[in-house]
């Protein structure tokens, strides 16, 4: 994971992906920081990279921790199809 002038919340978006779980930013750090550490995608494959959680707290100190905290979310209830003619 390589990132130039990323913000806390943006770390914590490509974070999510890479982890496949929502991560939260909640460490207060303002401003923006130069990022990059390399893990594996696929801790059970052989090979010498660490996993994400540990990568991260090497190379930045921060920690993965899992815990409840709201999220926002958008929920569609329905959705209704316009013909349109052809």
């Amino acid at each position: 994971m390589r990132g130039f002038n990323w913000s806390m919340p943006i770390l914590a978006k490509y974070l999510t992906s890479a982890a496949g779980f929502p991560v939260v930013d909640q460490t207060s750090l303002a401003g923006s920081y130069d990022i990059a550490f390399s893990y594996a995608a696929n801790p059970d494959t052989d090979t010498t990279l660490p996993p994400l959680d540990a990568a991260l707290k090497q190379a930045t100190g921060l920690l993965l921790k899992p815990q409840k905290v709201p999220v926002e979310n958008l929920v569609i209830d329905s959705i209704d199809k316009t013909p349109t003619a052809n």
